[in-house]
């Protein structure tokens, strides 16, 4: 089960566009800085897309700086930026599963921040496996817990506008 937490529409910063990344670092251990991954984004574009009157911004990973180039839009449960946030927006998915005794709460924050033509992506999961009997197995109890979850990776991507 995933929520998928919406909030109003795309009228402050337009993050629209194709974008070369400069740089692209992950830290799979933690929330340190990083280091790039093995096959690192050369291009991505964001899009704004709407679902039901809900205006959203996602970005998807390109090989090139041709929108023909981009892989396709990853749909409405993939994380989108919809929460209008100073210099940028920002999105959340709040998740939980459980199995047998135990439950897998998680929570992924991500801002995507425009200062002139360059985007700043910072992406934060965050997790905890615990006994189902400790709490509530469900996406709102890991939306709750937020950030106070143990952080299990971070993605940093710096991209400039073409």
């Amino acid at each position: 089960m995933a929520a998928l937490l919406l909030a109003s529409g795309c009228g402050g910063v337009d993050l629209s566009g194709m974008y070369q990344v400069e740089q692209h670092a992950v830290d799979d251990q933690g929330c340190g800085d990083g280091a790039a991954p093995a096959d690192p984004l050369a291009y991505l574009r964001f899009t704004e897309e709407e679902f039901i009157g809900q205006e959203y911004f996602q970005y998807t990973a390109c090989t090139g700086p041709d929108p023909g180039t981009c892989d396709p839009a990853p749909g409405l449960f993939a994380l989108s930026f919809s929460e209008e946030i100073d210099g940028g927006w920002a999105g959340t998915i709040s998740s939980a599963s459980s199995g047998g005794t135990t439950c897998l709460l998680s929570y992924l924050r991500a801002t995507a921040l425009l200062d002139g033509a360059t985007v700043t992506i910072d992406q934060r999961r965050y997790e905890t496996t615990q006994d189902v009997a400790a709490g509530p197995c469900t996406a709102d109890a890991a939306g709750e817990a937020g950030a106070s979850l143990p952080c299990a990776e971070r993605t940093r991507i710096v991209a400039t506008q073409l």
